[in-house]
């Protein structure tokens, strides 16, 4: 395990609802923990309804395994850089349970 490949800090966060006060509920976002992780660029490009090939740019964020961090798709997001970042899957890396690999887009 080399250390020396961890060089970017990330943060990862999670968006959340929180009482408004008034009886409902807003939606928020809270920083869940920062990171060094490997920032990597894969450019793909995949067909389109129309026939058309659309290349977009997929982030791979590579960070040591933590068990105590729980990610999930559908509620946490990775700012980096000053960008904003859905994340689309998350890969164990050889099942070795030491590289988790985080497939991102960019937000709009």
């Amino acid at each position: 395990m080399q250390s020396r490949k961890y060089t970017k800090a990330i943060a990862i966060w999670q968006t959340t609802t929180a009482p408004d006060g008034y009886g409902g509920n807003v939606v928020t976002t809270a920083l869940v923990q920062s990171l060094w992780a490997n920032v990597t660029a894969k450019r793909s490009s995949r067909l389109n309804e129309n026939g058309q090939n659309d290349n977009f740019v997929s982030t791979i964020f590579t960070i040591r395994n933590r068990y105590d961090l729980d990610l999930s798709i559908k509620d946490n997001f990775i700012k980096y850089g000053g960008l904003t970042y859905n994340i689309d899957s998350v890969l164990n890396v050889d099942l070795n349970n030491i590289d988790i690999e985080i497939y991102a887009s960019q937000r709009d």
